[in-house]
């Protein structure tokens, strides 16, 4: 059985920066955290929302999480979930992105989207640059590359100047040239759309050779 953390705002969500060559790094685990005050938790897309931290990580429900702060330069994005799911207990969505810190959908976004995640003729991952109402998608799969149903995957995003790479599980989605997206910060965004706790978030990590800023 899971056990819920108390969800009180209280105590500052532990960062860490420490240094890495020439990187600096920051990380977030929610296995080790009794809060998440300094996210914007909020409810999206409609539905009965719910959100939790429980020892084991962070749920979702019809909410999205904007983390506190916001990387510059380049980058790396790493974020951890586990799933316990299968065809008849599947998690709806799952999107996790880039943005300015100020809302889902702002100006400018870069996001992977998970769908029908459990249900293997159904899956499907999409990775879409946003750019105002604009909605460019530059890599669609009817599957999810290397997927761990039962267990720990990870998603991982890389950024150089204008071009990204992105991973799932260590399997190269593509490289991609953006075309829009040049924030000077950008600040992590979780998702999830799921009945009960199948999919949690572990962990969201940074490393950057820029700087970091608080959330607007």
């Amino acid at each position: 059985m899971k056990t819920a953390r108390p969800v009180i705002v209280l105590a500052v969500l532990a960062l860490l920066i420490s240094m890495t060559g020439c990187n600096e790094t920051w990380s977030v685990d929610f296995t080790e955290v009794y809060d998440v005050d300094d996210w914007d938790v909020e409810s999206f897309g409609g539905g009965p929302g719910a959100h939790t931290l429980y020892d084991e990580g962070f749920f979702l429900n019809y909410y999205r999480a904007i983390g506190p702060y916001g990387f510059s330069g380049d980058f790396t994005m790493t974020v951890v979930f586990s799933l316990d799911v299968d065809e008849a207990n599947k998690v709806d969505k799952a999107w996790i992105g880039l943005g300015d810190g100020t809302g889902m959908y702002t100006l400018k976004h870069i996001m992977l989207y998970l769908n029908s995640i459990g249900e293997a003729g159904t899956e499907t991952l999409d990775l879409t640059e946003i750019y105002g109402g604009d909605f460019h998608s530059f890599r669609s799969m009817d599957y999810i590359p290397a997927i761990r149903r039962h267990g720990l995957n990870t998603y991982k995003l890389s950024k150089n100047g204008d071009t990204i790479k992105a991973y799932f599980n260590g399997v190269l989605l593509c490289e991609y040239m953006l075309q829009h997206y040049d924030l000077v910060y950008s600040f992590p965004i979780i998702y999830a759309v799921q009945d009960s706790p199948k999919l949690l978030f572990k962990s969201v990590k940074f490393s950057y050779s820029g700087t970091y800023e608080a959330r607007p």
